[in-house]
């Protein structure tokens, strides 16, 4: 683990606040106050598909090209529908559910086969990745249709 970091100021939900921000500023959705059950992938179309509970129970289905959770690791994976080849490592994993790593960038042809979910940076990393990709191939290695 690491020594120290520098904690915001006024808490950790800084980091969404500014990320909920940024998302609305370029013309995304929030929707907050449910609980997302399967999160689904459709390569044809290139869109996810997110069914949700709200807090009154009511079920709803979300359609969108990119999606950002803040749910622990191991929720997140469970709920990718395919279940995605990375999810018996993730189970494996030993880490806070407080610290999270997220790496955001732009698929490039060459690089689309080098980025992988089942290895968090070295052998033996304690810390979760999640990758969200832009473009063809960014189907959390997932099985091929």
């Amino acid at each position: 683990m690491i020594e120290s970091f520098r904690y915001p100021r006024r808490g950790p939900g800084m980091m969404w606040e500014a990320a909920a921000r940024k998302i609305q500023e370029n013309g995304g959705r929030i929707v907050m106050d449910r609980k997302f059950e399967k999160l689904r992938f459709d390569p044809e179309r290139q869109i996810w598909g997110v069914d949700t509970i709200s807090s009154g129970g009511t079920c709803e289905t979300f359609e969108a090209r990119h999606v950002v959770s803040s749910a622990p690791i191991l929720e997140l994976l469970a709920a990718l529908s395919p279940a995605p080849l990375t999810l018996l490592h993730a189970r494996a994993l030993k880490y806070r559910d407080f610290i999270t790593v997220v790496l955001i960038g732009r698929t490039e042809p060459h690089m689309a086969r080098q980025l992988d979910l089942r290895v968090t940076g070295r052998p033996g990393a304690k810390l979760p990745l999640v990758v969200a990709r832009d473009g063809p191939g960014h189907n959390l290695d997932m099985p091929r249709a």
